[in-house]
Parts: structure tokens; sequence; C-alpha cells
């Protein structure tokens, strides 16, 4: 079902088919979520001053889920 290696990443890991073809939309959308916070970023400032509780969380949560992400990704490499 996941087709040919296409680019090997260790002897147990390598992105399939499918792996590629979920990278492209998952690059863009950070890309443009990056941007978005880029261009905002005096207006989510002033946000955050106003309100120190939901900076605080925002920063939390994004913080847990690209650590989720992360762990998830590389737990073959990081946890041996």
């Amino acid at each position: 079902m996941e087709g040919p290696v296409l680019i090997p990443i260790s002897p147990s890991h390598a992105l399939f088919g499918p792996d590629t073809a979920a990278m492209v939309p998952l690059l863009c959308g950070a890309t443009i979520m990056q941007l978005f916070v880029w261009r905002h970023r005096n207006v989510l400032a002033e946000q955050f001053r106003r309100n120190v509780q939901i900076g605080i969380l925002v920063t939390f949560a994004g913080s847990f889920g690209l650590d989720l992400l992360v762990a998830s990704a590389f737990s073959f490499f990081f946890w041996r």
C-alpha cells in the first residue's frame, strides 16, 4: 500500500508516496500560518499584553502541539 521508497531516512525509516503527498498540504498550511503570524505580530503582541493569561495559554498549547508532532515523527530516533 505504501509503494516504493522515495526518500530513505535511516535503515528502518523512509518517506513513501503517501507520506510525501501528505507533506505538501502540511507545509503549505504551516507556511500560511507563519506568514499570518509574522504579518500580524504587532497586533498579536498587543493582544497578548492586554490579556496575559490568553497569551500564556496560546503559547503553551502551540508548544505542546509542536512537541507532540516532533515526538511522534522522531520517536524511533530518540527513544531507543
